[in-house]
């Protein structure tokens, strides 16, 4: 994963991820059930089963892309891939880093 999720494209990672969670809400037979309780008891009766199913499966997308942006952004250097992070307040953290030397 160190070696080839990097190397991916964005939409490559984001596409990935939806594979492996949706597998992931499928194949995981405890985790599913876990899951759609979980969607019962903070919704109620508020969705039907299938669409309970396409929260958790919603779910579990958002965070195999999670997990996955955790090797992805290693290859952002030289990507492009500042357009999807903007680090805020870091002059704070230097003055307070300037404070220290």
């Amino acid at each position: 994963m160190q070696w080839v999720i990097p190397r991916l494209s964005r939409r490559g990672c984001a596409t990935l991820a939806k594979y492996v969670g949706r597998a992931a809400f499928f194949f995981d037979k405890n985790g599913r059930k876990v899951t759609l309780a979980n969607i019962e008891a903070a919704l109620g009766d508020e969705y039907s089963p299938r669409s309970s199913c396409g929260l958790g499966a919603a779910r579990n997308e958002s965070f195999a892309r999670t997990m996955l942006d955790f090797f992805w952004r290693r290859g952002w250097r030289g990507r492009g891939g500042e357009k999807y992070v903007e680090i805020e307040g870091l002059e704070h953290m230097e003055a307070e880093l300037g404070k220290h030397a």
